[in-house]
């Protein structure tokens, strides 16, 4: 068997000069991911990896989708910082929006002379610069790791639509628009997984009103079609509260809650909630207690308070903490100790990780509950 192995390869890289670089045994190719960025916050490095040292993988595909002010950017630039910072990557930033200024990524972390900025309006701009740019950088300097980052699809506009405002035409754009974003986020997804470079492209979101007969139930779906969702390995879906009538207390950031709609690494279907500072990004230990608690860590006393076995108080028994004292410094040290933290993280990778193939009788029966469930939900929601 491995010399018919052997065979089927060699014959293959003859075959054809351009799969050589791509071709290769599974068991001898390093076919997982040989590092993962760190998204800032270890509850979305969570959601994306199943571990929360893990996070966004080399030659993935990450999609950041929400309305507007959900922390799109900030995670996107968060991510370009830790990878410059971690792995020397370089990043080239296509920018629709004309909304990355120097000192907002410097205040991230970003390095900007690691960071090559470019406006663009359409989608062919995007793809022909990849191909005709940065591929030839890719195989010239082979030892380089970059990542390209997209802000955002939502706003990119098509050939037609340009020549026509250019022109004076108010033409209807006849979905030559989606057609174009389909064909560069296609390309693009083969470009980077091939390379191992990372993607992360933003994108803006809308209530689907045909999704559901009552419009309350509306899935919230990404704009410029279906390839938007169907192509990226990871798509996270960012949302948060309505903000406040009240303008006389100063918001310093928003509790985001992301839903993982797709994960080719690990469970998806799968909501956690980040805290984002409008001055510093994610916040570090946001949103872990669901796990914590899970793993049987601390114990939940109720929404608001927390037993610590850990921490004592003054009587010396486990220390009940307020949630509002959890991330304060003095607490969160102790709190979020490196011995804690790898005990959470082996939990992490085990409870969310994919199952193996191979199940038992048991394993079964507990996944058609689960399933009979979720179509009671779905039920409800139509009906």
């Amino acid at each position: 068997m491995e010399d018919i192995m052997k065979d089927l390869l060699a014959a293959s890289k003859k075959a054809d000069a351009k799969l050589h670089k791509y071709a290769g045994i599974l068991s001898d190719k390093d076919a997982d991911p040989v590092h993962w960025i760190d998204t800032g916050s270890y509850a979305l490095n969570r959601v994306i990896s199943s571990s929360i040292k893990g996070g966004v993988p080399e030659g993935s595909v990450i999609a950041l989708a929400g309305d507007a002010q959900t922390g799109k950017s900030f995670l996107a630039n968060r991510i370009i910082a830790n990878a410059q910072h971690e792995h020397d990557y370089i990043c080239v930033h296509y920018d629709t929006e004309g909304a990355l200024s120097r000192k907002f990524a410097t205040n991230l972390g970003v390095d900007p002379s690691k960071l090559l900025h470019i406006n663009v309006d359409t989608a062919q701009e995007v793809r022909n610069h990849c191909v005709n740019t940065l591929e030839p950088m890719i195989e010239k300097y082979p030892k380089q790791k970059f990542m390209i980052v997209l802000d955002s699809v939502g706003n990119i506009s098509s050939e037609k639509e340009r020549s026509d405002l250019k022109s004076g035409k108010t033409n209807s754009d006849m979905g030559e628009r989606s057609k174009q974003i389909k064909s560069m986020l296609k390309e693009l997804t083969k470009f980077c997984t091939k390379n191992k470079l990372i993607f992360v492209f933003t994108n803006h979101t809308y209530k689907d009103i045909a999704s559901a007969p009552n419009p309350a139930y509306a899935k919230t779906v990404q704009s410029s079609g279906k390839q938007a969702s169907y192509m990226p390995h990871v798509v996270l879906m960012l949302s948060k509260k309505d903000d406040k009538d009240d303008t006389s207390k100063e918001v310093k950031g928003d509790i985001i809650t992301v839903n993982c709609e797709k994960n080719r690494y690990c469970k998806s279907k799968r909501k956690v909630q980040i805290y984002i500072s409008y001055t510093t990004g994610p916040n570090r230990f946001y949103g872990l207690l669901s796990d914590m608690v899970e793993a049987k860590l601390i114990e939940k006393v109720n929404e608001k308070n927390y037993i610590i076995p850990w921490m004592s108080d003054s009587k010396g028994n486990p220390k009940k903490v307020h949630i509002n004292q959890l991330y304060k410094k003095e607490n969160r040290d102790i709190i979020f100790n490196d011995d804690i933290m790898t005990e959470l993280d082996e939990f992490c990778k085990k409870h969310y990780a994919y199952a193996t193939i191979t199940k038992s009788d048991s394993d079964l029966d507990l996944e058609i509950e689960e399933i009979s469930e979720q179509i009671d939900e779905e039920n409800k929601e139509n009906s």
